[in-house]
């Protein structure tokens, strides 16, 4: 059988202090599934919140989103998983979160929301390197 997925990557929302913000994305899949048509990962532009005054969270990519597959059997659905990345002042990529979500398996049309997580470093000092 054959699952076409569509869609795009609509935004993030994150506190106030956080800006400058991309995503990468990517499919995993089962040993019986094979890719017919687009790209098993890629990146989306960086992102800055709108300044509108109204102390808006979100930060918008709308990045599109395009894949089939082909597989004989249903065991090892396709995911997609996204690393949520941000600009510090010095210039340096920090994780700012990870997220994962299977694909939908059935026919139609479905918005979904990603809930992310950030592993916290093991110890004080580490945390102190890292902001």
């Amino acid at each position: 059988f054959y699952v076409m997925i569509t869609g795009q990557i609509e935004s993030a929302t994150f506190p106030s202090g956080i800006n400058n913000l991309y995503c990468r994305y990517s499919f995993t899949y089962g040993p019986d599934w094979d890719i017919l048509h687009g790209v098993n990962s890629g990146i989306t532009q960086i992102a800055k919140r709108n300044i509108d005054g109204n102390n808006n969270k979100s930060i918008a990519w709308n990045f599109p989103i395009e894949i089939a597959f082909k597989s004989t059997n249903a065991f090892g659905w396709p995911r997609i998983a996204l690393a949520i990345y941000g600009i510090d002042s010095l210039g340096r990529d920090v994780v700012r979160g990870y997220g994962s979500l299977m694909c939908p398996t059935c026919p139609g049309r479905y918005e979904r929301i990603v809930q992310t997580y950030r592993p916290v470093s093991g110890s004080i000092c580490q945390r102190i390197m890292n902001w």
